[in-house]
């Protein structure tokens, strides 16, 4: 018996790093280039079917496959109106399984102020590199445009810094 809860552990946890180093790769890519792959979003869905298969009965996994599929429809809402890339709500979708109904607030709330933060970094970033360009070269045609907003964010950021969150309380609840 004590030879099935080592193994049931070490399983578990593998499980949360593979998600982990998933989510950290996607969150590099997303930085790098704008594309959440999505292989990091499968791995991160597949790291969570064993965690689940180990750790859930069939009601708590059902409810966490029924939170995934409302932030998908919701999230897939957002893309269609292209406030959301693809990727973010695949990712999204993948982390909310893990997040489950316990987990699901404090995701949805660690990525709007993560991607506040990250926002305003990119606001002020694209400000003071104007400012530095055309402090050095004034004759810049782009010192000469208006400041156009913020296109692009690579939200995955956000969405992974919260993704983190609700990893670790699945690594700390096993550790308890």
């Amino acid at each position: 018996m004590m030879a099935t809860a080592s193994i049931t552990l070490i399983l578990s946890m593998g499980a949360i790093i593979v998600a982990g180093l998933a989510l950290g790769w996607a969150m590099m890519r997303d930085y790098q280039s704008y594309v959440l792959p999505n292989k990091a979003s499968l791995a991160i869905i597949f790291s969570f079917l064993l965690y689940a298969g180990l750790n859930f009965t069939i009601p708590v996994f059902l409810s966490a496959l029924g939170i995934a599929a409302l932030c998908f429809l919701m999230t897939f809402g957002l893309f269609m109106t292209g406030q959301f890339g693809a990727g973010d709500v695949k990712l999204l979708s993948a982390l909310a399984l893990w997040a489950g109904p316990s987990l699901i607030m404090p995701l949805v709330m660690i990525t709007a102020l993560a991607g506040g933060f990250l926002a305003t970094f990119f606001i002020i970033g694209g400000h003071l590199s104007r400012a530095r360009l055309c402090s050095s070269n004034p004759d810049s045609p782009i010192c000469h445009k208006s400041v156009q907003p913020v296109q692009k964010l690579p939200y995955g950021l956000a969405i992974g810094f919260a993704g983190l969150y609700v990893l670790a309380q699945h690594a700390f609840a096993l550790m308890a």
